[in-house]
């Protein structure tokens, strides 16, 4: 298998962003070292989005994720609908048109152990809460 790199791509190839196409309960979101994590879609509370389409803010209950890029709508609406597909950190200024996602900041941990327990306690939680 081999792995297309973003930097040996020209700008108008680098994808970063696929719809969901399969039953994944959730988006994965894939950095730019190519670490992949999975969110899943029944633990996202809200989905907010700048006016100007450059940053989408993804509420979890045990914290937030904001994804900085340029027209970002498309990722939103999906959000919103529970149907995030894969979203890929292209980093470097945004082409001309188009989407693209600059990078994640992470408002909680991103470790996949820590992210794992953190995840399981705000499922048990968010689950007594309902």
């Amino acid at each position: 298998m081999s792995f297309a790199n973003p930097l040996n791509l020209s700008r108008d190839e680098v994808i970063c962003y696929l719809k969901r196409e399969g039953p994944q309960s959730g988006p994965v979101l894939v950095s730019l070292n190519g670490e992949r994590r999975l969110l899943g879609d029944s633990l996202l509370t809200l989905a907010e989005l700048s006016d100007d389409e450059r940053l989408l803010t993804l509420h979890y209950p045990f914290g937030q994720l904001r994804i900085r890029g340029d027209q970002l709508g498309k990722l939103f609406e999906d959000a919103r609908r529970g149907r995030l597909g894969e979203v890929r950190e292209c980093g470097g200024p945004a082409r001309s048109e188009g989407l693209w996602v600059d990078r994640f900041e992470w408002g909680f941990p991103i470790e996949q152990d820590d992210l794992a327990s953190v995840v399981k306690d705000a499922t048990r939680e968010f689950g007594r809460l309902q």
